[in-house]
């Protein structure tokens, strides 16, 4: 079972540990999104945005990495 983050776990144990705010881990999500694939759901203000752990794990790698472009 692949283990599956909303974005609020993500902003609160500190996943993108380098992001300060809610409101920025929303916007790494939307401007990454070939990478971290979000499976999203509802819309405007009450979208949820929901990323596997293998994808944030990558993301995270390629950051430490200087790989994002």
């Amino acid at each position: 079972m692949k283990k599956v983050y909303t974005a609020h776990q993500i902003y609160s144990q500190k996943i993108i540990y380098w992001v300060q705010s809610y409101k920025t881990t929303i916007k790494y999500i939307n401007d990454f999104q070939h990478i971290l694939k979000p499976i999203t759901t509802g819309s405007t203000s009450g979208k949820r945005y929901y990323v596997t752990e293998e994808n944030l794990k990558e993301f995270v790698r390629m950051f430490e990495n200087n790989e994002l472009a």
